[in-house]
């Protein structure tokens, strides 16, 4: 029997007072996808966070050095699909200098959020 691979998708889920597309979309992305498999990866805090029910996911902080650790050790696990949800240019600049392994697979999505 052949394993599923496993998603890692990061992408913010939306909180109290914040709501834009990357938040939609993640929110409706957990809704929909197989918790079995997936797993969500918000790295940005916020009070009131809408999550679905029976999602696997982890709120990572992001300006921490663990964070960060615990970030690079998803990023480098074999075999994985690695789906980034985003909106601003710093990320984009993030993406391109991470670590990418050759089994594993990338999408990357750019919500253009940040006008200025």
């Amino acid at each position: 029997m052949k394993t599923k691979k496993r998603i890692y998708f990061y992408g913010r889920f939306p909180a109290k007072r914040e709501v834009g597309g990357v938040t939609t979309f993640t929110f409706d992305a957990a809704s929909i996808m197989d918790n079995e498999t997936t797993s969500f990866i918000d790295m940005w805090e916020a009070e009131e966070k809408k999550i679905p029910n029976n999602t696997n996911y982890s709120i990572i902080n992001r300006r921490s050095i663990l964070g960060i650790l615990r970030i690079l050790f998803k990023i480098v696990k074999p075999n994985t699909t690695h789906f980034f949800n985003f909106s601003n240019s710093f990320v984009a600049i993030f993406f391109f200098f991470i670590p990418k392994l050759y089994s594993n697979k990338w999408v990357v999505i750019f919500h253009n959020g940040e006008q200025g």
